[in-house]
């Protein structure tokens, strides 16, 4: 045998080793990050993988940071380990800005503790109860004892 039949009999064997264990190798699982592309008049694609761990049963997953212009129809969720193991059963976008009123918004019918501010020699009070309502500067709380307790804003701390 000549060293040119030696030389294609070992460039073939690395070749194909290297298949063998190119075919026997995992494929690689993509990596969480971030890929933007930034285009004209303020408009943006970005790309996001993110590892999530959810529990058995259903789960509530927050984004913060997003941007208030994003388009609804261009958000996609896909599980990469086992498509059919999760599944999106609601997706809402708030993007109010934050303020007293915006906030309390969201814990009308949730219990909550308002501090109502004192004066003179009394040293003030926490009132638990359920929010019924927020507005107009008053919020009105149901109170464990079955009562409406009305809180104007201007006495709580």
């Amino acid at each position: 045998m000549g060293t040119s039949m030696k030389t294609r009999l070992i460039f073939c064997s690395i070749l194909l080793s290297l298949a063998v264990s190119a075919a026997f190798s995992e494929t690689p699982q993509p990596r969480p990050g971030v890929g933007i592309t930034i285009y004209n008049n303020d408009f943006a694609v970005v790309k996001e993988r993110r590892e999530l761990d959810f529990e058995q049963g259903r789960n509530t997953i927050k984004f913060t940071d997003v941007a208030s212009a994003i388009e609804p129809d261009s958000v996609n969720f896909e599980c990469l380990s086992d498509a059919a193991a999760v599944k999106v059963l609601e997706q809402n976008y708030e993007y109010d800005l934050v303020d007293t009123y915006s906030l309390l918004k969201r814990y009308i019918d949730k219990r909550v503790k308002i501090y109502v501010r004192g004066s003179g020699s009394d040293g003030g009070k926490d009132v638990d109860g359920i929010l019924s309502a927020a507005m107009d500067g008053n919020y009105i709380l149901k109170t464990d004892s079955g009562c409406l307790e009305i809180i104007s804003h201007g006495i709580i701390e």
